[in-house]
């Protein structure tokens, strides 16, 4: 019997093949519908860049801070965006997102691989970082792409970091000093600064490569040094960059957007999504520090561990960075773990490895964190992300400025309709900016009556959850309801209803909001008038006609049939019969 045996470039494209097979497999569950709001305004942004044949400086999309200094404009990224909406429309979103994913775990893989970690535990590697961060990166913003430039400056630098340091570690001559490709990690990082604000962790990852291998002598020591002053001066003389970096740094100084906003959300180790990547990392770090040999060629690794902690210690949106930049220290982790299984003469330790890495981990991960893997799968936006009927009602109203909260700026600024508020944050809004426009929207009817005052708004659109609606459902005398659909509820001021087109109804009488204190006493007030009881049956009938699914109608029912059952029946009833 002929035995042949495989070269090693046959060995190296089989293994990439596998890598990449793996890395798509895991890519295509980032095809999600949208259900965050920014991507609506991300979209806006590439299409005014293209009718406009500019990139916007100040702001071209509200009505309350019209011309502001627009500080850090993803522009390269809303392009992409934008351009695949043209070209696919929904569903190129979705597809640039899996083809943003692919490049991320791709990156990884190969860097795995150039780190020596055979195809198995490489493998496992990417199917777990892929679904560890699939809920963050498959949002359908910039970050996704921001996170493939992260991982292709970690690659790059490793093909001129690892050949030569692990020979400096271990004593064997395995080549490489000539590798140039940390040169190229400059251009990278000038191009992310276009992309995301996380491009602020380009420089840091840089900066660590060259200072690990300063400390070591690396044999590119020079090179490492020369890349790093490069992207530093680079990033210094582009006005687009310091102002990004400006903006970056700046979030620590806007305490109220913060508060207001989840995901900068402060760190909590009660918040279970934390808990296992917390564990992994540490226990890849324990075993490259008990490594000897590995010591010396893992530091940058070590070094990017610490950087992904100190940023994921922050604030919780950054937790998918900090993953990212663990991977190659887990990575060899993973390969040590996996030679001494294989030394043992354990010949399924590559099955081993690739269930608990692969499989074990990332279902543990999700069944303490469910949140963190989104099974929405599909194209466009999720049921009730956007205010679809809501809006078709607003479109047949008199022209008014509406007033909303920034969960539905971005889909109001993609419909073209000039916003009060919207979701950039500390790019566009000033610490006066939020205290003026944002904090009113928790505030009393009062306050939100003079806000409505000073910029003659018209209408409301509202969110279901929100203490924004609750606030205008117990203000009848100033806010009617004129519509609502899934998850939101349009409103126009009371001064302004009577001038209303003859077919929009308002919905008056029907109202919800959490606090049962003001509920009992408005419906037992419809009960006791046969009047306003008639308006309510029309107005249940024409609220389930326009929004059937429409949460504050289903929660004012079950509310109903609680504490007014002769009434809830009697809505019952009507809603029964206009179906049939």
């Amino acid at each position: 019997m002929i035995v042949t045996r495989r070269s090693p470039e046959t060995k190296t494209k089989a293994s990439r093949a596998v890598l990449f097979a793996v890395a798509a497999l895991v890519a295509a569950t980032f095809v999600v519908r949208l259900s965050d709001p920014d991507p609506w305004w991300h979209l806006a942004t590439g299409r005014w860049i293209i009718e406009h044949h500019a990139i916007p400086s100040t702001d071209p999309f509200s009505f309350t801070v019209a011309g502001a200094d627009w500080r850090a404009v993803d522009w390269l990224a809303d392009l992409s965006l934008y351009g695949m909406w043209r070209l696919a429309g929904d569903a190129g979103i979705g597809v640039l997102m899996a083809l943003g994913a692919f490049g991320l775990l791709a990156l990884l893989g190969l860097t795995a691989r150039r780190l020596g970690v055979a195809t198995a535990p490489a493998a496992s590697l990417v199917a777990c970082v892929g679904l560890l961060v699939q809920g963050r990166y498959s949002m359908g913003r910039p970050m996704t792409l921001g996170a493939v430039a992260l991982a292709a400056t970690i690659y790059l630098c490793t093909r001129s970091w690892w050949a030569e340091a692990r020979a400096q570690g271990d004593g064997r001559n395995q080549g490489g000093r000539g590798d140039r490709s940390v040169l190229v990690a400059p251009i990278v990082v000038v191009v992310w600064t276009f992309i995301h604000s996380t491009a602020i962790l380009g420089l840091a990852v840089l900066g660590i490569f060259a200072l690990s291998a300063l400390v070591t002598r690396h044999a590119a020591r020079v090179r490492f040094v020369a890349a790093t002053l490069a992207a530093f001066a680079a990033c210094a003389l582009l006005p687009s960059a310091r102002g990004r970096f400006a903006v970056a740094f700046g979030v620590e100084h806007s305490s109220l957007a913060m508060a207001l906003t989840r995901e900068w959300e402060r760190v909590s180790l009660g918040s279970r999504q934390y808990w296992l990547p917390l564990l992994a990392v540490t226990a890849a770090v324990v075993v490259i520090l008990r490594a000897r040999e590995l010591r010396r060629a893992a530091l940058p690794y070590l070094g990017c561990v610490a950087l992904g902690a100190a940023v994921a210690s922050r604030f919780e949106r950054n937790l998918y960075e900090a993953i990212v930049l663990s991977a190659p220290a887990c990575a060899l982790a993973l390969e040590r773990a996996h030679a001494a299984l294989v030394a043992r003469g354990l010949r399924t330790a590559s099955l081993l490895v690739v269930l608990v890495v692969g499989a074990l981990v990332p279902a543990v991960h999700l069944r303490l964190a469910p949140a963190e893997f989104d099974t929405r799968f599909g194209v466009g936006p999720a049921d009730g992300a956007v205010p679809t009927e809501t809006l078709a009602v607003l479109g047949t109203l008199p022209p008014g400025r509406i007033l909303n909260d920034c969960t539905t700026g971005g889909w109001l600024i993609w419909q073209r309709i000039p916003v009060y508020c919207d979701g950039r944050t500390v790019a566009l809004y000033h610490e006066d900016d939020v205290q003026r426009l944002f904090v009113p929207l928790y505030a009393k009817a009062e306050v939100i009556d003079a806000v409505a005052d000073h910029y003659d708004i018209h209408y409301a659109l509202t969110r279901f959850d929100s203490d924004f609606q609750d606030t205008l459902m117990r203000a009848p005398s100033s806010w009617v309801p004129l519509a609502y659909d899934r998850e939101h509820a349009l409103f126009v001021r009371r001064r302004f209803a009577d001038g209303l087109p003859r077919e929009v109804v308002p919905l008056d009488e029907l109202r919800f909001t959490n606090d049962a204190r003001w509920l009992d006493p408005w419906y037992a007030a419809i009960v006791g008038d046969p009047a306003r009881a008639d308006r309510l049956q029309a107005e249940v009938v024409r609220a389930a006609t326009l929004g059937p699914t429409s949460r504050t109608l289903h929660a004012a029912l079950h509310y109903l049939a609680r504490a007014q059952p002769a009434l809830a029946e009697r809505l019952k009833q009507a809603l029964t019969a206009a179906t049939k």
